[in-house]
């Protein structure tokens, strides 16, 4: 199998770039990582440096390690959105509850939060007079 050379200024070591329709390895951490971030698989594939098509089983590993990565960037978002919220950020303590929401309904939500207080240890969460 031909190696194949990281592509210009991504960084990745040779060994784990190689022609995926020769189905050599991908670093599926690194895809993981980036679609945590927000990138989509044409995207993460052009950091990868890999070019050409992907075989089965590179396909099926990319998109379990894409999907995985997008879940572990959600939640951490919520968790920061969560922990902003107890500190008692109006702003995203009006967007999580719009987002938890939206997660139980599966729609559209309107939520309206004027303002709140968050109890010393973070569990209570009043409308604030």
């Amino acid at each position: 199998m031909p190696e194949r050379g990281p592509a210009k200024d991504a960084g990745r070591p040779a060994a784990l770039i190689r022609l995926a329709a020769a189905g050599a390895s991908i670093d599926y951490a690194e895809a993981e990582t980036l679609a945590g971030q927000g990138l989509n698989e044409e995207q993460v594939l052009a950091v990868l440096g890999v070019e050409g098509e992907l075989n089965a089983e590179a396909e099926a590993r990319l998109e379990a390690s894409m999907r995985k990565g997008r879940a572990l960037g959600a939640a951490r978002i919520r968790k920061a959105q969560y922990e902003a919220a107890l500190k008692g950020s109006v702003t995203a303590q009006s967007q999580l509850l719009k987002a938890l929401q939206e997660d139980e309904d599966g729609g559209e939500v309107r939520v309206t939060v004027e303002s709140m207080v968050v109890g010393e240890e973070g569990t209570e969460i009043a409308p604030q007079d």
